[in-house]
Formats: C-alpha cells, structure tokens, sequence
C-alpha cells in the first residue's frame, strides 16, 4: 500500500533538513546579558502586582445561568 511513496510525502516542508538550513542560514545573535541593558527609571520603578480579585464563598453553581433571551425549555411528557 506505502510502498511507492516516497518519505518526503508523509513529512511536512517545515520539518525537512533542507527547509531547517535556510531558517538559520542568516545570521544569530546571541541573546544579551539583562544586566547589559538599559532600563529607564520610569520602568524600573513601577511594582507590578496582579490583579486583585476575590473568589465567591462556597461551591460553584452545576447549572449554568440562562440568559435574558433564552426561552425554558419544558420536557416532553407522555
């Protein structure tokens, strides 16, 4: 059944060796060091703090709310 096809046709172009080369074909730099950077004083002061939020007491609802819109569907009774 695979016997006639060829490797290449089960690989995507973006994983072959070829394709690998010409990405890094260019030139790298390497990544500097973070003490060699220059961070101005408005940055470097700010405090970053997650948002405060609070988690309602006692276990989540099961059943979802409905919306405004949404008209209760009754089940049907034989």
């Amino acid at each position: 059944m695979f016997r006639d096809l060829q490797h290449s046709e089960f690989v995507a172009d973006a994983y072959l060796k070829k394709t690998w080369n010409e990405t890094t074909k260019g030139v790298t730099l390497p990544v500097p060091d973070p003490q060699d950077l220059f961070i101005p004083s408005e940055v470097s002061d700010l405090i970053m703090l997650p948002p405060k939020t609070k988690r309602p007491p006692g276990r989540p609802p099961t059943k979802r709310k409905r919306s405004a819109g949404e008209i209760p569907v009754q089940p049907n009774l034989i």
